[in-house]
């Protein structure tokens, strides 16, 4: 994996990120509140630097949708067909589930809340 200097990570506020998690796209994109309190709590990189080959972080801190959101999904009705990146698989994920990774060629690593799992998935695994 890549080395980074303690400097680039941002840790998060003891009551977490707050409004600079965008939980209410979250939720419309059918993330769950386990999924939403995780990306609360979790330390986000400063600068994006690649944590292994082709794999960049999901910077999910300040990521902000337009108010569309709602009505792109009613469309697409799927996470994976509205924002590939925030999840590699073909059918919709679990409520639970979140990937933290992406990239070209990349190993996406995901968390599944319910479970308790963090895993790896891409072409070689």
């Amino acid at each position: 994996m890549g080395y980074m200097e303690d400097s680039n990570i941002q840790r998060p506020p003891r009551g977490g990120w707050g409004d600079q998690i965008d939980a209410k796209s979250l939720r419309i994109m059918g993330r769950n509140e386990t999924v939403i309190d995780l990306l609360q709590h979790l330390p986000y990189l400063q600068k994006d630097y690649p944590i292994m080959p082709d794999t960049e972080p999901i910077q999910y801190l300040g990521m902000m949708w337009d108010d569309s959101l709602a009505d792109k999904m009613a469309v697409n009705k799927s996470l994976s067909k509205f924002y590939p990146p925030l999840m590699p698989f073909d059918e919709e994920p679990e409520s639970g589930m979140i990937c933290l990774t992406h990239g070209r060629g990349s190993t996406d690593w995901l968390i599944d809340t319910k479970k308790g799992y963090v895993y790896p998935c891409g072409t070689y695994w």
